[in-house]
């Protein structure tokens, strides 16, 4: 991030350092869809008929490992 500040703050930028558009923008929804992810997962593991130690299971796993835990919960839940 500082270093995309240093860039937008120079007068000129070099077009070989500076980090293109498209690749800012896929950056900006890979990061939106992960965090809505990681939400869905915590809200649905909260509100499941589980026991107690299920759902802190399944919240420790997504929290310590949000995107393969919450691909890993989406894939299980069911067969759980």
């Amino acid at each position: 991030m500082n270093s995309l500040l240093y860039l937008l703050a120079q007068e000129t930028v070099d077009v070989a350092t500076a980090p293109s558009w498209a690749v800012i923008v896929i950056a900006i929804l890979v990061a939106v869809i992960q965090i809505a992810l990681f939400v869905y997962v915590m809200i649905d593991v909260a509100k499941s008929d589980r026991s107690g130690g299920y759902k802190l299971l399944w919240i420790a796993i997504v929290f310590f490992f949000p995107c393969i835990g919450a691909i890993a919960y989406l894939a299980l839940r069911g067969r759980m």
